[in-house]
């Protein structure tokens, strides 16, 4: 190629078994490569870097967590400042699910990271915070208050296979004991039941209602705090989807029906929340009935997204 065009450049992926550096490789300058990694490989990213290779950013992180409030906005962001101040020319992520009042931070972190480097992690939650006028010291908490808890849990992270964050985390564990996959694609969703109980949920809910108090005179903070709010009753409806698919039921058993059920339920929620954006409904009826909703029960049941 370069006989024809001395600036030509070649774009690959650091991605699966390639994502390490492999030693004594030597590259043609020129070489770009999208780093499909872990928020913890800052020696692979500048070992690449050191054999000459112009890198940019492009990890399936968003893919942890399922349609969860799962915060990781401190290891995003960091590494997001580690890749600017060391070559990275370009990020590019996967996937931008729509998952808007649970996993919202997340995305405005990305975006406004990427626009303006000069901030920190913490300019941008007060940033994100602020739009719910009164309510934004509460709303700080919320956020605190998943992140904090995403930590906790350490879900893995798809990289062409898995990249553990914490073996000896939350989610891990509760996958082995459980016996469920930890790839993220699809422990993500399985664990739903044992990671987001009420327990869990109610500390969160309590944080909301104080949100709602101090929103109370603000027409449009009002409106942001039921958004996010539906956001975890779209959550419990998909957590209470997956524990009847985690118990394998049979086409004739009573749980089949529970099933039926739920998933009409799921549907309605999708048409009444995905036209106010609080989750994009179809992308997640999509992934459960694509990824995790297999063999016999699906034929007799009705399509999770009503087509």
């Amino acid at each position: 190629m370069k006989q024809e065009r001395s600036d030509v450049r070649l774009c690959a992926f650091a991605y699966g078994a390639y994502r390490n550096p492999p030693a004594n490789l030597t590259v043609e300058p020129g070489t770009v490569l999208e780093f499909v990694h872990g928020y913890q490989a800052r020696q692979e990213w500048q070992g690449w870097s050191d054999l000459g290779v112009r890198l940019a950013l492009r990890p399936n992180w968003l893919h942890s967590g399922a349609n969860a409030p799962y915060l990781t906005l401190k290891q995003v962001g960091d590494f997001l400042t580690f890749a600017r101040k060391h070559g990275m020319v370009q990020n590019r992520f996967d996937s931008l699910h729509g998952y808007w009042a649970t996993q919202g931070p997340n995305y405005y972190l990305i975006a406004r990271l990427s626009s303006r480097p000069d901030l920190t992690v913490k300019d941008v939650i007060a940033e994100y915070s602020s739009a719910f006028g009164p309510a934004a010291p509460a709303i700080e908490r919320w956020i605190h208050y998943w992140q904090s808890y995403s930590d906790e849990l350490a879900i893995t992270l798809a990289a062409g296979g898995e990249v553990p964050v914490n073996p000896d985390g939350l989610y891990e564990r509760t996958c082995r004991r459980y016996d469920l996959p930890t790839h993220p694609l699809l422990g993500s969703w399985h664990v739903l039941p044992h990671l987001y109980d009420e327990t869990v949920l109610t500390e969160a809910d309590a944080i909301l209602n104080n949100a709602s108090q101090l929103a109370a005179t603000d027409r449009d903070a009002t409106a942001r705090v039921t958004f996010l709010r539906d956001g975890l009753r779209f959550l419990r409806a998909t957590r209470d989807l997956m524990a009847i698919i985690n118990q394998q039921p049979g086409p004739k058993t009573q749980e089949f029906t529970d099933l039926q059920r739920q998933m009409i339920k799921m549907r309605e929620l999708s048409l009444e929340l995905s036209p106010k954006h609080v989750v994009w409904g179809d992308v997640v009826l999509g992934a459960i009935s694509r990824r995790i909703l297999k063999g016999d029960a699906t034929k007799a049941a009705p399509d999770v997204r009503g087509k």
